[in-house]
């Protein structure tokens, strides 16, 4: 199967995959689905999936209507589900021209009780007590509205602090980067702590991270001006703040250690590519800031994520040798120790990982593109260290669940609509 967007749950025990044809469920040592969701009609089509800290709940974006369903006790289901055997959905999300729930832009807390939902429209929704909801047009909590469409969304482990960007119109190269902080604390927010870009000085944004904290909020452009921003102590600011500190190169992806202080992105193609990392974050002030070190510069990364610890990295990458496009992935340690890289059979642009790092999804549209790997720790002085490759990273290549669902179809990725 292909995986439009996966996810992995914290604890590291399951995980969960969308494509054209629906929602599929795993254990994270078993590439057979435990269960799984087809989609009924032309009115689902899923694009986007969370997961939450034990697996217990599952929600996926629906880009035909722009809702979300939320299936409770996933860990319990098996097989085939019915067309009905969500827990509840949303109510269609309102924009223009869509508010398709594309992936990156929905997230859920820990626990599973908060859900946040940017839609690729202009809008953050925000829903409180999601497991004891139900039906089939369940309205967000609260809802507030920012410059320009939400191409990317994130929010802490505990639901309080969440962070939206993406570009001010669907053909403008200037971007934003909006802040909430008490999401989930009443009386809700009625609009945002603060939006840095609404005087058109942000570069059109592609990814947002949050620490869980809340102190820190990073964000990265792919444009060929682009830029990695970083605001520090983000839940104390206002207005239109100007970045702590940047790096000025394009960048297609970050992620950050739970507390914000370690930062890895990936550089998209046609840009010195690769791996960057930045350590120190929460200390660092300044324009164009270099990285601590750097891995694979020629390379395209659409994905990468770092571990809450900021122990363990992973990226997906793609290359041209001798002109053979060539798909790997790879995983480091945060001093950028390689601890092994394995060559995958198609384009993958997502990367999912544990809380730990310990099991890692990497997913692409295509078939034959939902891998899981084990990292294998060792406490030797704490650390990870490299084994034999092929007893390190134990890949799991998932391609049974659709002959298991019944249905043989192609994915093929949907472009954003920017």
């Amino acid at each position: 199967m292909g995986a439009t967007d996966i996810a992995v749950s914290k604890d590291g025990n399951y995980l969960a995959a969308v494509n054209d044809t629906g929602l599929y469920y795993f254990a994270s040592n078993n590439p057979t689905p435990r269960w799984w969701y087809l989609e009924n009609s032309a009115e689902e089509n899923f694009m986007s999936v969370a997961i939450s800290a034990n697996g217990k709940y599952v929600i996926a974006g629906n880009n035909s209507q722009g809702s979300i369903y939320y299936f409770g006790s996933s860990g319990t289901r098996f097989g085939l589900q019915a067309s009905n055997s969500f827990d509840w959905k949303s109510a269609n999300f309102a924009g223009f021209p869509t508010a398709d729930v594309e992936r990156g832009t929905i997230d859920i807390s820990d626990n599973g009780e908060y859900v946040a939902v940017g839609g690729t429209g202009e809008a953050l929704y925000y829903f409180v007590d999601c497991s004891t909801k139900t039906g089939p047009t369940e309205t967000w909590d609260w809802t507030s509205y920012n410059a320009g469409y939400v191409h990317s969304i994130d929010m802490s482990a505990d639901g309080r602090y969440v962070a939206v960007g993406g570009p001010i119109s669907l053909t403008d190269t200037y971007g934003f980067v909006a802040f909430y902080k008490d999401a989930n604390i009443q009386p809700y927010p009625t609009s945002h702590s603060w939006e840095a870009g609404a005087l058109r000085t942000i570069d059109e944004i592609e990814e947002v991270a949050v620490s869980d904290d809340g102190y820190a909020v990073a964000a990265v452009s792919p444009i060929l001006l682009g830029t990695l921003y970083y605001w520090a102590n983000a839940a104390n600011l206002s207005g239109n703040p100007v970045p702590t500190w940047n790096s000025s190169s394009p960048y297609a992806c970050v992620d950050t250690s739970a507390d914000g202080d370690l930062v890895v992105a990936g550089k998209p193609v046609f840009y010195a590519c690769g791996i960057h990392f930045w350590a120190n974050a929460r200390s660092l002030t300044g324009a164009d800031l270099l990285e601590n070190w750097q891995r694979h510069e020629g390379e395209n990364i659409p994905d990468v994520k770092i571990s809450e610890d900021g122990a363990i990295i992973a990226g997906a990458a793609s290359m041209y040798v001798d002109d053979v496009e060539e798909f790997w992935a790879y995983f480091y340690t945060s001093n950028g120790i390689s601890l092994g890289e394995y060559q995958l059979d198609s384009l993958c642009t997502r990367v999912s990982m544990s809380g730990d790092g310990g099991i890692v999804a990497v997913g692409g549209a295509v078939f034959d593109s939902l891998y899981v790997f084990s990292l294998e720790s060792h406490p030797v002085g704490g650390e990870i260290i490299g084994l034999d490759f092929l007893q390190m990273l134990t890949p799991f290549l998932i391609c049974s669940a659709l002959i298991i669902a019944g249905v043989a179809a192609t994915t093929l990725a949907r472009r954003r609509n920017h």
